[in-house]
């Protein structure tokens, strides 16, 4: 019976990083074809994962950045719009910062940094040397264009 309620999940190392500076190394349970970001875009308040060989519920809005290995990079013929990348240094609320490169979907008008940080998701990507960190909008003081 309890095989019944399991649903296909891919499960992600990742590296937690909450609002209040603590930090810790968690499996992520990701529904197939999505990346660890989509668990910070959902509405719903907790999300399973697994830490220090434990289950536990992590609460969405405590979280600052989560910190996963980089996907391949896609073949050059699949990459048809044209992205901006900015280097940036990301400064938290809890005192941390990430240094990495910002990656966006060019308009080919303007290409500010601003406007890709305004737009209604609640998380970012920061793109450092073989990882992705999903970044929590709520959780940034500011970021500095390098």
């Amino acid at each position: 019976m309890p095989e019944d309620y399991r649903v296909p999940v891919s499960r992600v190392q990742a590296r937690l990083w909450l609002a209040e500076g603590d930090e810790h190394e968690i499996v992520l349970f990701c529904p197939p074809d999505t990346s660890a970001a989509s668990l910070l875009e959902d509405d719903r308040r907790f999300f399973p994962a697994l830490g220090e060989g434990k289950f536990m519920l992590v609460a969405r809005d405590s979280v600052a950045a989560l910190w996963v290995t980089a996907p391949p990079d896609p073949p050059p013929q699949e990459l048809d719009l044209p992205t901006v990348s900015r280097s940036v240094h990301v400064h938290l609320s809890h005192g941390r910062s990430i240094r990495g490169t910002i990656r966006f979907v060019s308009s080919g008008v303007q290409d500010r940094t601003a406007d890709f940080l305004n737009e209604p998701s609640r998380c970012f990507d920061v793109h450092t040397s073989g990882q992705v960190v999903h970044v929590a909008k709520r959780h940034v003081l500011f970021v500095l264009e390098e």
